[in-house]
């Protein structure tokens, strides 16, 4: 394995890289270059953001709209704010209103909406008059606007907020969970939803019955089947039947990816694998999640990159790095960005 800076520090900020392009700032203008370091769309936007689902937003005289790969106008620069597509269509904001459009830039659900979160699962989480409801992807109100608060559906079921309490209802409208839960975990992962009552976290089934007791000071939503756990201070992780796997004693944690998380202690940073071994005990001031085959850390203000046994691949001399995305990762030397690449031998 080789790593070249084969895009040189020449930009004034870049982003990561997604779906082979990354966003790139140069004289206060904003474009996209490959893999490669070309620039596929000229600088020439006040803003943009990263690719996602095939379409990017870009900005222009403080107004969003949206381009394909080949930097075709998909969408004029007409709204005042503009999400990524999700299932098809993208929330947009026109004169204080929320709608969609869908990938040909039509608005098929005009802007009438004061509030709109994505689609998911067939269903937009929409407010008007300071209550949520839900609608198809026809603009079709298929749940009654009656609720305080509303989140997007997940496994069958959404989070709602009724009467101060958080639960949960279908996709019929029904209330499947009571709204007796003092604060919530956004959606179920593998029929499981972290919730709060009487002021500690546990974890419900689809059907509200207590799955893991109620006993932590903080639970935090499942990944890679482990859930970040708070008790008695101190960070740890349990498996979806409740099992303590990493026990809570560390100061602070990040959340599970590719295998391993960071984990503090003492003031040092490790990284812990799925059994809850330290697999990297090291004096790094700061250290990232793994991504890819390396991952950044910081030393003597200044930073570089180790592989999963500590070794260090790329010493500590950039001002900044961040981690590989599509075998790339973005670094600044001097003030200006530019890219790293693994390139396989």
């Amino acid at each position: 394995m080789k790593i070249e800076l084969t895009i040189p520090c020449v930009y004034d900020w870049a982003e990561d890289f997604s779906e082979s392009f990354a966003v790139v700032r140069r004289n206060d203008k904003w474009g996209f270059i490959d893999t490669s370091g070309k620039e596929i769309i000229p600088c020439i936007h006040d803003w943009a953001k990263s690719f996602s689902r095939g379409f990017a937003r870009v900005r222009c005289n403080g107004q969003w709209g949206f381009i394909d790969e080949t930097g075709k106008e998909i969408s004029p620069c007409i709204y005042d704010n503009a999400e990524d597509f999700s299932e098809g269509f993208a929330c947009v904001k026109r004169n204080g209103k929320y709608g969609f459009i869908d990938k040909n830039g039509k608005e098929t659900i005009p802007c009438i909406y004061d509030n709109a979160r994505d689609f998911s699962e067939n269903l937009a989480c929409v407010q008007c008059n300071d209550n949520w409801s839900f609608i198809d992807t026809n603009g079709k109100e298929v749940i009654p606007f009656m609720y305080y608060w509303a989140w997007n559906f997940s496994e069958g079921l959404a989070c709602i907020l009724h009467n101060d309490k958080f639960g949960f209802i279908d996709k019929n409208g029904k209330e499947t969970i009571p709204c007796i839960y003092d604060d919530h975990g956004w959606c179920f992962y593998k029929d499981l939803a972290n919730v709060k009552r009487n002021g500690k976290y546990g974890f419900i089934d689809k059907s509200g019955k207590e799955v893991i007791p109620f006993m932590y000071d903080e639970a935090h939503g499942f990944s890679e089947d482990l859930a970040r756990v708070k008790r008695n201070g101190k960070y740890g992780f349990i498996d979806t039947s409740g099992k303590e796997i990493i026990p809570c004693i560390y100061d602070n944690t990040d959340f599970f990816y590719r295998g391993f998380v960071r984990a503090r202690r003492n003031g040092k940073w490790v990284f812990v694998d799925t059994n809850g071994k330290e697999t990297i005990p090291c004096d790094y001031y700061e250290m990232s999640v793994f991504s890819e085959i390396l991952t950044q850390v910081k030393h003597n203000g200044k930073y570089g990159f180790i592989d999963s046994t500590g070794k260090e691949i790329i010493p500590c001399i950039y001002d900044y790095a961040d981690n590989f995305y599509e075998g790339l990762a973005r670094v600044i030397l001097n003030d200006k960005w530019g890219f790293l690449e693994i390139i396989e031998q």
